[in-house]
């Protein structure tokens, strides 16, 4: 009845490993295990990195790695890092989480500030390409725009994590739905290397009611 399995989430974001240093390596090793004992109990089943946060050129070094600030590490360098630990031999798909933020689909990631853009996604294949991979599928396990709260009637500006971090992402509800076509449409027309693509989220617009600017309920 399963046909796929996503190892871990994010594992490039502190919180999602385990309130750890964000550690491509040790990820990688983890892939290949689970990769083993998942194919031994289905040899056709499809094995799929955690989706990578798209996080921007993070700077600083940790523990010898590059665009690592202890609590998160640059997408880019954790994917290539990762290769460089063996990951690519114990994975079927390569797991992406192509954000829009605040930019249409069509938006060239090196016209905004971090690449923050769903083409984003062309960045992570152009890694698997020269580091031997063109061949791997991408796999978007996680995608969208964020509706804004006042569609809803809630007035976010006072909560601090939402006017920090999400309010600059806010589009309208329209225009959240125009973007997910596009996006799907574009990748259609120009990404033969990308698979599967989940929107994030369909069942969580009442999540936690009793915070009502927590962002997870808007995309």
């Amino acid at each position: 009845k399963v046909n796929a399995y996503e190892i871990c989430n994010e594992p490039n974001v502190y919180g999602f490993w385990n309130s750890s240093p964000p550690d491509p390596a040790r990820f990688s090793e983890m892939l290949c295990i689970a990769n083993a004992r998942i194919k031994v109990v289905d040899p056709d089943a499809i094995v799929i990195s955690g989706g990578l946060a798209p996080v921007g050129r993070i700077e600083g070094t940790y523990n010898g790695l590059e665009g690592h600030n202890f609590y998160t590490m640059d997408e880019r360098t954790y994917l290539a890092a990762m290769l460089d630990n063996g990951a690519g031999a114990c994975l079927d798909g390569f797991g992406y989480h192509p954000y829009g933020f605040a930019y249409p689909p069509e938006t060239n990631p090196d016209a905004v500030s971090n690449g923050f853009a769903f083409r984003g996604a062309e960045k992570m294949h152009d890694i698997l390409v020269t580091k031997g991979y063109a061949d791997m599928p991408i796999w978007a396990t996680e995608f969208n725009w964020l509706r804004r709260a006042m569609d809803d009637g809630f007035y976010c500006d006072d909560d601090y994590e939402y006017s920090q971090y999400f309010k600059w992402q806010e589009v309208s509800a329209q225009t959240q739905a125009d973007y997910l076509v596009r996006a799907l449409q574009y990748a259609d027309d120009n990404w033969p290397w990308m698979h599967d693509m989940f929107v994030w989220n369909l069942d969580w617009h009442n999540y936690k009611p009793e915070f009502p600017c927590l962002h997870s309920r808007y995309y």
